[in-house]
């Protein structure tokens, strides 16, 4: 043991000697995140007038509050010491500042904490703008942005396209509340680049949509007296492909292959298999219609979402009165993602980077 011993830590740290030359440096407290978030706030108002600075600092210190709780809870307290983050954290106090409603504070929070989670460049422009849009956009504009994106990116990988689809319904409705019933919020989400609009193309109806990302729970399916005679084929190809079809949960009469995806794709990931037999295996399973589509179950969908699923179709039938086709910048994303998890976990999605683009 040396008789000298030299500890150093970074400012708003804390050092714990245990024994000897061993220290244990801990990161940013909480006390020295709330510091830190203070004195970006008197930098961010320092061009406003008293009385303005009386207003925004109340609203300002309130986000405060809730990004240090939410990171203190996510501990994700370090990110205050990252410059990158202040930077954030200086540009949605100023937000804050001009706006202060309550839906305004919790999104600016859900975004920063984003950003204290990742400190990936790559999802560092598309939070920044989305902060910069947040006094631009209403809570119908917001609603719509937010159903856009569920409808058009997500999907339910389940046999029975019936709970994906309920499940869709219940995470709309979370979002519906202040759900536009006209088109104006379209120009201004175009305007503040949280979508592109197409001035040629058309919308493709949602019937169209939602099927394409799940190809094979919308195919035909095998006829109950053709799956042992398919199967057996099949054993010929290879004896390595067992179990491959299950009865479909909605027409008891028919078989399904196990997978929402093309047949081709998924024939692709049977990498066991040798070239000639995955040409063979398709070859086989388009003779028996499997990568066809089935129109009885797109009508089937169609109507059990009428029936069922009311905010799914009541953004079904928005969508389909699109006068243009519309595409979600990642700035959209960046939004319609941090809202839709200020009310549910989103589990199974991943973090923001990775459906970033």
């Amino acid at each position: 043991m040396s008789e000298r011993q030299i500890q150093r830590a970074g400012d708003g740290s804390q050092q714990i000697q245990v024994a000897g030359n061993y220290v244990v440096i801990q990161g940013i407290t909480e006390e020295r995140a709330a510091e830190i978030a203070e004195a970006k706030v008197e930098e961010a108002l320092a061009e406003l007038s008293h009385e303005g600075y009386a207003i925004g600092e109340e609203r300002a210190r309130r986000l405060d509050e809730m990004i240090v709780r939410s990171a203190a809870q996510m501990e994700t307290l370090d990110a205050f010491a990252d410059p990158a983050f202040q930077v954030l954290l200086r540009k949605a106090q100023i937000k804050a500042a001009c706006t202060g409603g309550e839906d305004e504070l919790a999104l600016l929070t859900k975004l920063l904490t984003e950003k204290a989670g990742n400190p990936a460049r790559r999802i560092h422009a598309p939070l920044s703008r989305a902060i910069d849009v947040i006094d631009e956009i209403d809570s119908e504009d917001l609603s719509a942005l937010s159903a856009l994106w569920v409808i058009l990116r997500l999907k339910w990988n389940v046999r029975d396209f019936r709970d994906g689809l309920r499940s869709m319904d219940q995470l709309l409705a979370t979002v519906m509340q202040d759900f536009p019933s006209d088109y104006t919020c379209i120009s201004r989400l175009d305007i503040t680049s949280c979508i592109r609009v197409s001035s040629l193309g058309s919308i493709r109806p949602w019937q169209d949509v939602y099927p394409d990302k799940l190809p094979g729970s919308f195919s035909q399916g095998i006829p109950e007296n053709q799956k042992a005679e398919t199967e057996r084929k099949i054993r010929e190809v290879s004896t390595a492909l067992q179990g491959l079809f299950y009865r479909d949960p909605i027409n008891h009469n028919e078989y399904r292959l196990a997978t929402t995806k093309a047949v081709d794709k998924w024939v692709e990931q049977q990498t066991f298999l040798t070239p000639e037999q995955s040409r063979a295996l398709l070859e086989l399973l388009s003779s028996v219609g499997l990568t066809q589509r089935d129109p009885s179950r797109v009508a089937f969908m169609d109507q059990y979402i009428t029936d069922n699923c009311p905010a799914l179709a009541r953004a079904r039938d928005w969508w389909n009165g699109l006068p243009n086709a519309v595409e979600i910048t990642s700035t959209g994303i960046a939004l319609a993602y941090t809202n839709l998890k200020r009310f549910v976990p989103l589990n199974g999605l991943g973090p923001l980077e990775t459906i970033l683009y």
